[in-house]
């Protein structure tokens, strides 16, 4: 689950990284602050579905499933090979730090983020996003 997690972070890290390049990133809290101003992970579904050994080569993928202004949900699929051995279903929140409340994101992190999501907005929803703790297959 270390390495999984690991690799969740580079993943989210170098996909944030696409719209807030001067970004500081703490990875033990999952916070990305640019500006006075951060996406919060306000949910977050993991579901294991594999195993992977040290030494496994992984990738990860990287979907927006929803994004506006305040927020966006993603869906990460750790891989290897060609089976998903995990996937992190993610609400985050935008927020302005100084007041402590949502707020719209900046022109310049909108703008961004909306050509992500208006580039995925055509793919088929992830297998298993949107699934409740315990729900059946």
């Amino acid at each position: 689950a270390d390495a999984e997690q690991k690799l969740y972070d580079l993943v989210v890290r170098r996909f944030l990284a696409v719209f807030f390049p001067s970004a500081e990133y703490q990875v033990t809290t999952r916070i990305t602050v640019a500006a006075g101003h951060s996406f919060y992970s306000a949910e977050t579904h993991i579901r294991h579905l594999g195993e992977a050994k040290l030494g496994d080569r992984l990738t990860g993928t990287l979907q927006i499933i929803s994004a506006d202004e305040k927020r966006f949900r993603s869906f990460v699929r750790i891989m290897k090979g060609d089976t998903c051995v995990a996937t992190v279903e993610q609400l985050c929140l935008h927020v302005n730090m100084a007041e402590g409340k949502s707020a719209p994101s900046s022109a310049e992190v909108w703008t961004k983020l909306k050509a992500i999501a208006d580039a995925q907005a055509n793919l088929p929803l992830p297998e298993g996003a949107g699934r409740a703790v315990g729900q059946k297959k």
